[in-house]
């Protein structure tokens, strides 16, 4: 949830700015570590339905929860489980066609 907002939001929910007290005491590895759990605490059936119902209320998806190796290809960190395989994940080409 925390990328989400993060890449929706950018700036007015950054992840170092989450925790407990001010930013200015917030751990500066927290980045890091929502990487880290992103790997250690796989999506849930429960999540990938409440992703489903939100879209169809909302029209939009937490791309996170489609696949987890979009943090890691946005942010790097700890490879993150892959759900689409390897089709469009590693892919770095521009589509020649529409």
């Amino acid at each position: 949830m925390i990328m989400y907002m993060y890449l929706r939001y950018g700036n007015q929910c950054k992840p170092t700015g989450v925790g407990i007290g001010t930013t200015v005491a917030t751990d500066p590895n927290m980045i890091q570590l929502f990487l880290q759990w992103n790997v250690d605490d796989p999506v849930s059936q429960f999540e990938k339905n409440r992703n489903n119902i939100i879209e169809g209320i909302q029209g939009n998806r937490n791309p996170f929860i489609d696949n987890p190796a979009f943090a890691t290809k946005i942010w790097g960190g700890p490879q993150a489980q892959n759900l689409f395989g390897n089709s469009g994940v590693n892919d770095t080409q521009a589509p020649t066609a529409p």
